[in-house]
């Protein structure tokens, strides 16, 4: 007997230990409702469908010149202005 009373005392004092459930703030669902998708937070960007090709000449970088050739351009447009004044 001393074992019965004790297993409820320790029960009880379980329950009171242990608060209740909180009420949910959802309802539950009922026939007829619908689930809807929630909005994306984010901004979907339309895809091209046509590709575009570049010009072989646009894709390609342009070799850089050498050090003489941009002296001698220099030179020729000192040379293009004195003979215009």
């Amino acid at each position: 007997m001393a074992g019965v009373a004790r297993r409820e005392a320790e029960a009880a004092v379980g329950a009171r230990a242990r608060p209740a459930a909180a009420p949910s703030l959802f309802r539950a669902l009922r026939p007829g409702d619908v689930i809807v998708k929630p909005p994306s937070r984010t901004t979907t960007m339309t895809t091209s469908t046509t590709t575009t090709v570049a010009p072989a000449a646009a894709t390609q970088p342009a070799a850089p010149l050498p050090v003489a050739e941009i002296f001698r351009r220099r030179f020729q447009r000192t040379i293009a202005r004195a003979r215009e004044d």
